[in-house]
């Protein structure tokens, strides 16, 4: 797996529609469709699923399958050099939770640092 952070916002950890499976390819997907250069897409190959998560292409299937159904994502497959590629675009439901989160933590007030034992 790649040195990337992956997060989720309390609400998507806690939904207990999702499994852990799930929850941590919809943060993947979130970290992958936010960075800068992605426009809200990435592209996701049962390789790269594999090579991340040590999952096999029935599992990666039965996850989006399931994050799709729960209105998290959206998905089209294209066949691309015999290999099939997924797009994956983050539904409206996962940008306004985590523009909830966003929000929810500006409000949250700073603890001021412990102070260092000497």
């Amino acid at each position: 797996m790649s040195s990337n952070i992956l997060y989720l916002t309390a609400e998507m950890a806690k939904d207990s529609s999702l499994n852990l499976g799930d929850k941590f390819l919809l943060a993947r997907f979130i970290n992958l469709c936010t960075l800068p250069k992605s426009n809200g897409v990435a592209y996701y190959t049962r390789d790269r699923a594999f090579k991340e998560f040590g999952i096999k292409e029935k599992a990666l299937l039965i996850h989006l399958n399931h994050l799709k159904s729960e209105n998290f994502i959206q998905t089209k497959t294209k066949l691309i050099n015999n290999k099939t590629t997924r797009t994956v675009t983050l539904t409206q439901k996962v940008y306004d939770l985590l523009q909830t989160a966003k929000s929810d933590s500006s409000r949250t007030p700073q603890k001021a640092p412990l102070p260092k034992n000497s």
